[in-house]
């Protein structure tokens, strides 16, 4: 009987993790949109990295390589390493291949953020937090570079956090300079890593001054040597992302990338913003919730009862993820990520302090709050509940209304392509943003684009006097068509896409223009010459 009893709060916590993991993998399975995301393109800097000769790599690695209208625009291609990435899984397991990498990934850096909440808080701390922060987590379901962030920077701080603490050896801290020489060649987010490390070594530093001061000599001593091997690592760390194309250039990239971006983009944009203007994306409720959850635990141990349980690390990296995401709706999955062990962690010594004083002060309180039928009747309540919350919040996606649950491509997506190929569709195209990726992809080296995603790809003022006056005004249209010579048009078809839709109107209107292809995904339009087909 002893046994069993022993066996039964293992097997009862093995049984909510599946649940938990399968809940994860849910949000984390949705279909491929090629049309309206970036992974087209990433698929085909892979292959000309793999197969092209020098002179092709080059181009890909630093010129607007895909564009005819400035393809000798220098370029920083900070995501190359992804590319080779994504190329790879797509040969050997086709789009399928890609998004079980997405998910696979993913879930690593789940369970990696999961066990340091649960390890440093309880199980159901970790457990209820996480709930609410995984349906986050997979709105940025798209595949992306940021991916691998999603497994570096929990990795990085595990290694550094359990270094701290004194349960790992130096040695781990060795394995950084290596992760942050991948990760500057993947995605920009590697500078988080610097970062991290950075602020474990200030806060070492600083309980190294703190022992010093209360003439406690060991501690001195051990937090001076734990100073000293992360600060050889984040050294190293800094010198190995050097080992990118560019150099120095490289590491300071993530702070120059977005300046310039000259029109309004969703993801860039501050939840907040979006609430009020009606455009934020539906699940993001949550989002409120863990961040006021946050802001509360931080704000209470900024007060003298819970001041003992401060911690540099905690705080100043939770408050950092708090800006970001509320500053940009992109980064509210790594923000939704790191929350589940932050806000764990954070709770918990809230928890311990709550307690301590109800013992003195209440303690009909403390024997409540620690009696077993309690607490287990308070998980019975607030697990089902926040279940059923997250669902309510995330019905556009639990109900998958669009048909988009699952892996691989969405349905008949690549019929657009297939159609202009079939028809030997040549001569210059006209593309809005979003598409461009599903062009390079599909119609790479035959045909390239006229703009993509990459702001930075462009000069100055491209977008805002080219590629947007040419949607909204139809003499600057007039104007672009003849300077670039345009034979066909490539658009999205995304019903809130309004200026694009009244573009599309305005070009079904116009007696040069024939609309000869539509989808739910696209529009292709060609111009009324023989020499087209």
């Amino acid at each position: 009987m002893k046994k069993l009893v022993n066996i039964k709060p293992n097997a009862l916590k093995a049984v909510f993790l599946i649940i938990l993991i399968g809940w994860c993998g849910f949000f984390l399975a949705r279909k491929i949109d090629l049309t309206n995301s970036d992974i087209g393109r990433h698929i085909k800097n892979g292959e000309l990295l793999v197969t092209g000769d020098k002179n092709i790599r080059q181009k890909v690695l630093y010129t607007n390589f895909y564009s005819y209208t400035n393809p000798d625009h220098p370029f920083v291609n900070h995501h190359w390493g992804a590319g080779i990435l994504f190329y790879l899984t797509w040969k050997q397991a086709g789009f399928a291949g890609l998004s079980l990498l997405y998910i696979g990934l993913c879930l690593i850096g789940f369970l990696i953020v999961f066990f340091i909440a649960w390890k440093e808080s309880s199980f159901w701390f970790a457990y209820t937090t996480s709930i609410v922060a995984v349906p986050l987590i997979g709105l940025r379901s798209e595949i992306r570079p940021e991916m691998i962030t999603y497994v570096f920077g929990p990795l990085l701080f595990w290694i550094l956090l359990y270094y701290r603490k004194g349960r790992i050896s130096y040695i781990w801290l060795f394995i950084l300079p290596i992760l942050l020489a991948v990760w500057i060649n993947i995605n920009t987010y590697f500078i988080f890593g610097l970062y991290l490390i950075g602020i474990f070594w200030i806060e070492t530093v600083i309980a190294c001054i703190l022992a010093k001061r209360k003439k406690d000599k060991q501690g001195e001593q051990l937090h001076y040597e734990k100073a000293i091997f992360i600060g050889l690592s984040g050294i190293l760390s800094f010198l190995a992302t050097m080992l990118n194309p560019w150099g120095i250039k490289g590491v300071f990239y993530p702070f120059i990338i977005n300046s310039q971006i000259e029109f309004s983009v969703l993801e860039l944009s501050s939840p907040f913003l979006l609430k009020t203007t009606g455009e934020l994306p539906p699940g993001f409720e949550s989002y409120f919730i863990l961040l006021g959850a946050l802001l509360v635990a931080f704000t209470l141990l900024i007060f003298k009862p819970f001041r003992k349980k401060f911690s540099f690390v905690i705080f100043t990296w939770g408050v950092t993820l708090c800006v970001l995401s509320i500053f940009q709706a992109r980064n509210v999955a790594f923000f939704s990520l790191f929350a589940i062990p932050l806000l764990a962690m954070t709770y918990k010594a809230v928890w311990a302090i709550v307690i301590e004083l109800s013992r003195t002060q209440q303690p009909y309180l403390t024997l409540l709050l620690l009696n077993k039928r309690f607490l287990n009747l308070s998980k019975i309540i607030i697990i089902p509940f926040l279940f059923a919350l997250m669902i309510a919040f995330n019905s556009y996606f639990v109900y998958d209304y669009n048909n988009t649950r699952g892996v691989g491509l969405c349905d008949n997506v690549l019929d657009a392509l297939a159609y202009f190929n079939d028809q030997n569709g040549s001569g210059r195209i006209f593309n809005d943003f979003d598409i461009s990726s599903y062009l390079i992809f599909g119609l790479f080296p035959n045909e390239k684009i006229f703009a993509d995603h990459r702001p930075e790809a462009y000069p100055a003022g491209f977008f805002s006097d080219v590629l947007h006056s040419a949607i909204t005004s139809e003499r600057s249209w007039r104007e672009i068509e003849m300077e670039y010579d345009i034979n066909s048009i490539f658009l999205t078809n995304e019903p809130s896409y309004s200026k694009i839709n009244l573009f599309v109107n305005r070009r079904i209107q116009d007696p040069i223009w024939d609309l000869v292809y539509s989808d739910k995904y696209t529009y292709i339009f060609t111009k009324n010459k023989v020499h087209n087909y």
